[in-house]
């Protein structure tokens, strides 16, 4: 249906990616990196992109090693996380939208690792992702439920291999003052589809720091699971 001149559509990968004629799309690879891998590509190519890393990164950062700078650009998001959560402001607009991004991401990794989240079953970590999305969770309880297994997250996502997702995009985003876009279809974000603006472009189902001019683009892949580096035509 067309909602505020935006419509939700049922999309393909490829039907998507051919939507998005301004990006050139490229596997950087996997094994639990992809979504770094894919950022490291377009910080390694683009010599404005490299200069908004902060200097002791900058430093660390080692040309044309993707595999040695994905490792650099998950530290650096696993330190801003936890630096994010030492002092946050639950009820700020700004927190509240990180911290839902944080509970999806929290409640996936824990049901793939086959945890128990705080006495919750997995049918009721489900249960509960199926209710944030439909906003049937207060912001309230979706502040408990994150403050209490950011701990674990954090300890699973720090590891080289383990897969990582919205949450460490936007901790990049905040360290490095870019604007990021994750283009693709999501399961969790946007579960009815793509979205189409008037023009039928694909928006994406994550556009986060809009103002800032620098932009890194992502295409996640099969409605979640991998990442694809977006470059500019």
């Amino acid at each position: 249906g067309i909602l505020n001149s935006v419509m939700w559509v049922k999309l393909t990968d490829d039907e998507i990616l051919h939507r998005l004629p301004q990006y050139t799309v490229k596997d950087c690879g996997g094994g639990g990196n992809c979504l770094f891998l894919s950022v490291a590509y377009q910080v390694d190519a683009h010599p404005e992109l490299k200069a908004c890393l902060p200097e002791r990164w900058r430093l660390k950062w080692v040309e044309n090693s993707l595999e040695e700078n994905s490792t650099i650009l998950r530290q650096m998001a696993i330190e801003e996380e936890g630096r994010f959560f030492s002092s946050l402001e639950p009820h700020s607009h700004h927190s509240q939208v990180i911290v839902r991004e944080f509970f999806k991401d929290i409640t996936e990794e824990l049901h793939s690792k086959g945890l128990h989240a705080q006495g919750l079953s997995h049918d009721e970590l489900c249960k509960r992702l199926l209710q944030e999305v439909s906003g049937g969770l207060s912001d309230d309880q979706i502040y408990q439920f994150v403050s209490e297994n950011f701990r674990s997250y954090s300890r699973f996502t720090s590891k080289v291999n383990n897969w990582a997702g919205t949450s460490e995009l936007i901790a990049i985003s905040n360290v490095m003052g870019i604007r990021v876009s994750i283009f693709g279809n999501d399961r969790v974000s946007s579960p009815y589809g793509s979205l189409l603006d008037q023009s039928g472009y694909v928006l994406p189902y994550l556009d986060y720091n809009t103002d800032k001019r620098l932009r890194v683009s992502i295409f996640q892949c099969w409605g979640g699971g991998h990442y694809r580096t977006l470059i500019p035509c």
